[in-house]
Formats: structure tokens, C-alpha cells, sequence
């Protein structure tokens, strides 16, 4: 294995507010330590910012003692170049990763827009290989928020689920997982984005504007008789 820099170049937020406003590229700063237990080092191939780390970045000051000179970044991919000893072997060194970081590690400042990240192999999972790394590195937040939906509603073969706002980075992973677990899904967009929730694989859509005069009836019999069949709402925030 090939030796690892002493320091690493990393995006640090300079204070509060936009992005584009407030970080910068540095050089020189300290690589994470080397992974104990089950923990991965990741070299980061590509990182993605999300509606939480514009949270972070705007509303958390840099001037706290915990957040100097502070890392954002939730969700990356990237290969792995060191394991901890009891990190499992699907997670061998090479090995491409994708996921995301926790909030308290990022709130901390050790983010994911750097060379390189400490991560739990619990927040990782190998990249799926139809997907290039850039596509990777947006699944780790919005595909847990997904999954726990998913799990929270209940899906299975059979039921129909509705996903209101499909078109939407949450909506439209919503959609495919449930077409994977065999549901009929119905989604609701703008009317310009029905073609692409369709192309995701949706069985019926309907545009916002039109949803309630043609669907209001149905969700008062689902909720009236037992026998009609389940709609389950998922519905992102």
C-alpha cells in the first residue's frame, strides 16, 4: 500500500453563510487519524452538499471552540485505503465506498469536502458498480431518509404507495425503492417533471394541480372501506 500524506487539502468554511460565499480550498491540513476498530479511511473521489449543510454552514457559527477552521460535507464517495481491524471484509482496501457522514461529526467540522475521511463502515456501502462515482456520492442522506421511510410505512409487494412530491431528490428515490418492493406507485409532481417520474418508473402520475379533483374520491374510500386496497403516503419533507 502506498504511503499516506502527512496533510491533506480540505474545503474549511471561514464563517457563517452561502457556500460559494464563505469556503475555502486549503492546503496543510491534518489527515484524519488512521481507522481503529471498525472504522474506514476514505480517500474522497467526489463529495455532495446538501439542504443540511447549507443548514450547518449558515447557522452554526465558526467561532465556537469545536469548529474552527470547519469541514462540511454529509455524503461522499471514494476508496477505501486503510481499514481498522475489525472492519468487515466486504470493505477491503480498494474498495469503493459510498454514504455518508453523521451530523455531530460534520457539526464538528470533520466533513466530507476533503482528500480524505475517517468513517464508521456502518455509514458506508459498496458502490453500486451501474452507478459512476459522481451519481454515488448523492445517495448517502437522501438514501437513508428513503430507506427509513420505507421501513417506517412499511411497504410491501402488493400495496400501493403514494409519493407526493416525486420529481424531488427524496420523491424520486422514493419511487424506485418502492417499484423494488413490488408496490404500485403513484406519483405526484409539477406537470413538468410527469415525464421523468414516469421514466423512474412510477405506474401512474398525476400533476399537483390536477391531484385533488382526481384522486380526492379514492383516498375517501380507501379510508371508508376495508377492502379497498392499502395506500401507503410518502410523503418528503
Amino acid at each position: 500500500m502506498a504511503s499516506l500524506p502527512k496533510t491533506m487539502k480540505a474545503w474549511v468554511g471561514t464563517r457563517i453563510g452561502q457556500p460559494s460565499q464563505v469556503l475555502e480550498l486549503r492546503a496543510g491540513h491534518p489527515m484524519p487519524p488512521a481507522p481503529t476498530g471498525s472504522n474506514l479511511l476514505v480517500k474522497i473521489s467526489y463529495a455532495s452538499l446538501n439542504p443540511a449543510d447549507l443548514v450547518l454552514m449558515r447557522f452554526l457559527p465558526t467561532l465556537l471552540p469545536f469548529r474552527r477552521q470547519p469541514i462540511p460535507g454529509l455524503d461522499f464517495c471514494g476508496r477505501v485505503v486503510q481499514a481498522g481491524p475489525d472492519a468487515p471484509a466486504e470493505f477491503a482496501v480498494d474498495t469503493e465506498v459510498c454514504g455518508a457522514l453523521s451530523v455531530a461529526v460534520v457539526a464538528v467540522g470533520n466533513g466530507s469536502l476533503a482528500e480524505y475521511v475517517v468513517v464508521p463502515s456502518s455509514l458506508v456501502a459498496v458502490k453500486p458498480p451501474v452507478l459512476g462515482a459522481a451519481a454515488a456520492s448523492g445517495l448517502g442522506i437522501t438514501g437513508q431518509t428513503a430507506t427509513l421511510a420505507l421501513r417506517e410505512a412499511g411497504v410491501k409487494e402488493g400495496q400501493t404507495v403514494l409519493v407526493n412530491g416525486a420529481s424531488g431528490g427524496l420523491g424520486n428515490m422514493l419511487v424506485q425503492l418502492s417499484k423494488g418492493h413490488g408496490a404500485h406507485v403513484v406519483g405526484i409532481c409539477s406537470g413538468a417533471n410527469v415525464a421523468m417520474v414516469e421514466r423512474l418508473g412510477a405506474d401512474e402520475v398525476s400533476a399537483l394541480i390536477f391531484f385533488f379533483v382526481r384522486r380526492l374520491h379514492v383516498l375517501s374510500l380507501v379510508s371508508r372501506r376495508s377492502t379497498t386496497r392499502r395506500m401507503t403516503p410518502c410523503m418528503p419533507t
